[in-house]
């Protein structure tokens, strides 16, 4: 999928797009060159949007033989400044120890709690593997680190298939002054001359009750697995959950999590991935880690829920990883009966 042919439109117009090329590769055995799955996200906020809008999530291939899968979610109705976006543009990430600005994001938002929410494309273009260490691609605020990745992000080479991916950061900054910047930034771990190009879009929401969960690396086994439990204590309504993943195979041999064995739980299972996710031997850099996402929307949630994200692994040896983000959107509306006497 060349570079703008994944889009997301509101009837015509172009709202956002891929900065960089999405390659898919084939089969459900991944090596080097073959790695067949691939998530990407989009972010975007449309100001002053008429009543009822539709929005679209459409792709271009090269050529037949690509399957895709969309999750999609509109909040509607915050007051005027209490959010705050940007597109960023594509970064040469400097190789080495250095740590490269990606984009920053002067917000306009008032004090009080925020949701950042990072979605970030990664390309490698040249012809060797590169590598972003665990904690190397990171969501800042000033020098503090407020979310990054949990593993090591392996580029394939410019003619592989996993030369690019998507990764989402998320974080909750409690009690934030007005106007705060937020960042991301990332360290190319190869060394050599700069290589990764690297885009991200950041969307800052203030005023919203929210709770997030970072969990640390979970051994993800063969029965399902919590990775991490989020509770709550949201008022009965409508909340949105979103979690962002991140898997590692550990051992000398493929592991897959195949279609709908990873999942948000709540009272059952609420999402769950639409593909297949295999991972090559943990001596295979370019294919043995893989990030992905899950996204919700509880109508009708009680009061106080719990949100799980799950996995269940083809055998041990996969590591796994979540950020998840509850955000309560509206209360439940109270039911009011007239009585005559």
């Amino acid at each position: 999928i060349n570079l703008g042919n994944l889009r997301l439109k509101k009837d015509a117009a172009i709202l956002a797009s891929n900065q960089s090329l999405i390659r898919v590769g084939r089969t459900a055995v991944p090596g080097n060159n073959n790695f067949p799955q691939e998530t990407q996200f989009l972010l975007f906020k449309d100001t002053g949007a008429a009543a009822s809008p539709t929005y679209t999530v459409t792709a271009l291939a090269t050529g037949a033989g690509i399957s895709g899968e969309v999750k999609m979610i509109v909040i509607n109705n915050l007051p005027a400044l209490n959010s705050s976006f940007q597109d960023g543009g594509s970064v040469n990430m400097i190789a080495g120890a250095v740590e490269t600005t990606i984009l920053t994001h002067n917000s306009t938002v008032p004090k009080g709690d925020n949701i950042i929410i990072a979605a970030v494309q990664l390309d490698n273009p040249d012809n060797t593997t590169r590598t972003i260490n665990a904690g190397g691609l990171r969501l800042k605020k000033g020098v503090a680190t407020l979310a990054s990745n949990q593993f090591p992000i392996n580029l394939a080479r410019s003619a592989r298939a996993n030369r690019g991916t998507g990764v989402l950061l998320m974080a909750r900054d409690a009690g934030a002054a007005a106007n705060p910047t937020y960042s991301v930034t990332g360290i190319d771990s190869s060394g050599g001359n700069p290589q990764i190009d690297v885009e991200a879009k950041i969307m800052v929401i203030n005023g919203l009750a929210s709770a997030l969960l970072d969990t640390v690396a979970v051994p993800v086994g063969i029965a399902e697995t919590v990775i991490g439990s989020l509770p709550t204590t949201f008022p009965a309504g409508e909340n949105v959950i979103i979690a962002a993943t991140q898997f590692d195979n550990t051992v000398a041999a493929q592991r897959n999590i195949v279609a709908g064995n990873e999942r948000i739980v709540a009272n059952g299972t609420q999402s769950s991935n639409s593909f297949d996710m295999n991972l090559c031997t943990s001596g295979t850099l370019e294919c043995d880690d893989f990030a992905d996402g899950l996204l919700w929307r509880d109508g009708k949630a009680a009061a106080n829920p719990t949100y799980d994200a799950r996995a269940l692994a083809s055998a041990a040896g996969i590591n796994g990883e979540a950020k998840i983000m509850a955000i309560h959107i509206k209360n439940k509306v109270p039911i009011y009966r007239k009585e005559n006497y």
